[in-house]
């Protein structure tokens, strides 16, 4: 059984992550463009790039869970502290399934992952935008790849698998919190802006596999 820590019932007046989803739209649709992806999706990657991919992830990921770890106690990351959503162990499993050792994040990958480290105390709300940018992207687009990678490297979909009884129901869970969070005015317009960061960096990662 899932258990969330919920967010107060009141609503902010113009919910948060709408605001994101429409101030990241066209940036979102230029990261789904990317050859990488896309490639990725018709079966045309490498199992070496894939691996790539994955350590990359694994890197952000890692600096992304340390970071709500450290904040696990503030009004708005607390929320987020949630062993099921976390991804970090299981690009773990996938990149051991895979077998190709040796590899190392690449420059993109660590930059973004010195950004989340750098975040000050006083603007950890806007890890926010970040568990905005991956987690639902991997309860949504995620849930659409798995069965293509599946195709690909039998078995090697632990990154895409989340320990719930429905991803969707999941996903709508997590935005009722985003929506929920006691977030001031000014907090939220600056986790909206950060939202469109997050994308810019994940865009800068996709564009180094290629």
């Amino acid at each position: 059984m899932l258990f969330i820590m919920m967010a107060p019932v009141k609503h902010s007046s113009d919910f948060l992550a709408s605001r994101m989803r429409e101030k990241t739209e066209i940036i979102h649709n230029q990261v789904e463009k990317r050859a990488f992806l896309q490639n990725l999706v018709k079966g045309k990657v490498s199992k070496e790039l894939y691996c790539q991919y994955l350590v990359d992830l694994k890197h952000i990921y890692e600096g992304l869970e340390k970071k709500l770890e450290k904040n696990c106690l503030n009004k708005a990351t607390g929320y987020f502290c949630i062993p099921t959503l976390y991804r970090t162990k299981r690009l773990e499993e996938d990149i051991k399934a895979l077998g190709i050792k040796n590899l190392k994040p690449g420059d993109k990958a660590q930059e973004y992952c010195k950004y989340l480290e750098n975040i000050e105390q006083d603007k950890s709300h806007l890890l926010v935008a970040h568990v905005y940018t991956r987690y639902l992207g991997d309860l949504f687009g995620g849930q659409l790849l798995c069965k293509k990678i599946d195709k690909m490297w039998k078995g090697v979909t632990a990154f895409y698998t989340f320990k719930v009884t429905s991803c969707s129901k999941f996903a709508r869970e997590i935005r009722n919190i985003l929506n929920t969070l006691p977030l001031s005015s000014i907090q939220q317009d600056e986790i909206v802006k950060e939202a469109y960061k997050a994308f810019e960096f994940a865009d800068k990662m996709l564009a180094s596999l290629e």
